[in-house]
Formats: structure tokens, sequence, C-alpha cells
């Protein structure tokens, strides 16, 4: 469905993933006049999209605007509190949710459900979900051109990338955890990886390895740093220098927990594992082609 939005837009974003689909469109349409209130990860992709735009507080971005463009984070009531601003305001509101949990809880916050005019989703999936959870008139599929993007310069720059046939080069995408599996103090993310890496022979790649860690963009710097000093019997990394679109170009395998960054990696024809354990949950990635290691490792 193509995208219908009338200036002023005021984007209103925290995470990375919908600030990156909301860019993404946002750049097929120079004519809109934007007023962003970016925080947290978002704010370094508007950054980087849009340098010449002006980073306003909440009650500027919304003021005099036409419709709201939200984000749909759990971890904040920042963007929750915009599309309060727009109610009280008569002002058009859109929340856009980028993945394929906890839709409900996106838009509830302090017992207060405060749901947008609209709510966007990006694929079959992501519709399927919300349509059972909101009224169905709420709902709309757009076209995610983040993704379309994405692949086209994944491909671009993997045709240029000479492979040697006794390496298997592995990107480990990294995201945070708030929860704890088990009773245990190790932050999931850091049980998955030791998960990883004490199974990484069931992928049987029969070739010298290679692993970079891409750490989340809301990881803290050196996260990952004791971890890797601890693994030095393995060719591994943290590779912070090169962008997403490349360092999928250069992955043979792409693994992960549920990060998106993997369904841009499955649609650019890469092999794509979730390392989450036996003992986490079911990964919410839907997409049937993704591997599991729980799996292969039985």
């Amino acid at each position: 469905m193509a995208i219908d939005l009338i200036s002023p837009v005021a984007v209103v974003a925290h995470n990375a993933g919908a600030a990156n689909l909301i860019i993404a469109w946002l750049k097929d349409m120079p004519e809109l006049k934007i007023q962003i209130s970016v925080r947290g990860p978002a704010a370094k992709l508007f950054c980087e999209s849009f340098p010449e735009l002006i980073n306003n507080n909440l009650s500027d971005a919304m003021d005099g605007a036409a419709i709201l463009l939200s984000g749909t984070s759990r971890n904040t009531d920042f963007e929750h509190n915009s599309r309060l601003i727009a109610r009280e305001n008569d002002i058009k509101s859109i929340g856009v949710i980028d993945h394929w949990v906890n839709y409900e809880m996106r838009f509830n916050y302090n017992d207060a459900l405060i749901l947008p005019d609209e709510i966007w989703v990006c694929d079959d999936y992501s519709y399927s979900l919300a349509i059972s959870c909101f009224p169905e008139n709420l709902v709309q599929q757009k076209t995610n051109r983040y993704l379309e993007q994405a692949v086209d310069e994944i491909n671009k720059i993997s045709s240029t990338i000479e492979r040697l046939e006794n390496k298997t080069n592995i990107l480990y995408v990294l995201e945070p955890f708030r929860e704890f599996w088990q009773e245990s103090d190790l932050p999931r993310e850091f049980q998955a990886l030791n998960y990883f890496i004490n199974n990484i022979a069931t992928l049987n790649t029969k070739t010298a390895i290679e692993i970079r860690l891409k750490p989340h963009p809301s990881d803290p710097h050196g996260k990952y740093d004791e971890w890797c000093n601890n693994h030095k019997s393995f060719d591994v990394s943290i590779d912070t220098e090169h962008t997403l679109h490349e360092q999928i170009a250069w992955a043979d395998w792409v693994v992960g927990c549920e990060t998106f960054a993997m369904v841009i990696a499955l649609h650019a024809n890469k092999k794509t594992l979730s390392t989450l354990p036996p003992w986490a949950p079911q990964c919410s990635l839907p997409y049937k082609n993704v591997m599991h290691l729980r799996e292969l490792s039985e």
C-alpha cells in the first residue's frame, strides 16, 4: 500500500527498528516538511540521514503538525507521550510496528492505552498479528522500503567481494535483552553468544572460520571486549568500522538471536541462524528459512 503523508509531519522515534522504516519512507518523499524529535538509537540514524534537520523537543516537533509518525518502543514513554499530545490536539497519529512481539504492550503505559489512528506494519506476518490484536480498520500494511533498499545495497557490495574457498565468514549481530533466562545473572545476549561458540562445530563448515561481532547501536562501548579476550582460540573480533550492509555482504552466515538484521540477511540470501539456546523462548522471527542452532545441536 502506498505511503500517504501530508506536511508538516512530526516524527517521534526512539529505537532503531521503526526509525529505519520511517527514514526509508521519508527519503522517497523529499517534498515533505519534517519536524523531528528523536532519541536513543533513532537520533543517530536521523542525524546521519537528515543532517539538515533540527532535533526538537517533543512539544516543538508536534507544534503545527498535520500528522504524527511515531515508533512503538516498549522501553520508553517518549513515543507514547507524542501520541497523547496528538490525541489532545486532533493530530492524525500513525504508530509504526517493526517487529513481531508485544503488540498491545507497545501502546500501553501506566495502564493508559493510547492507540493511534492508524497502525502501520510491513509484512504479511505482522499484519496477521496486528489484526488479531487491534481493530482491523486501524491496521495498514506498507511496503518495507528499508528492507528493499538494504538488500539492493548488500547485493551491490557482495558483487565486489572476493571470497576464499577455504574460509567461512560469520557475522554475529548482537542485541541486548533486559530480562534473564533461568536463574542466572548472565545477560541473555551472553548466554546465546556462549551457546553459539560452544556449538559452532554443528555448522559443519569444513573450513577456517572468521567471526565478527556487530554490537547493537544501544550497546555501550567495550561491552563485548572481555568476551573476545576470553575466546582468543577463535578468530573473533568486534566490527564497529563497517556498516551493517557491508558486514552482511561480507558474511557467508549471519547469526544472532532474533534481531531484524537477520531478516535483512535472509532476504539477501545469506545463511541465517538463530542462536537462542534450548532454555530460551522460541525465536520470534516468523520466517521459515531461518535456521535454529538448538535444532542443529540436537
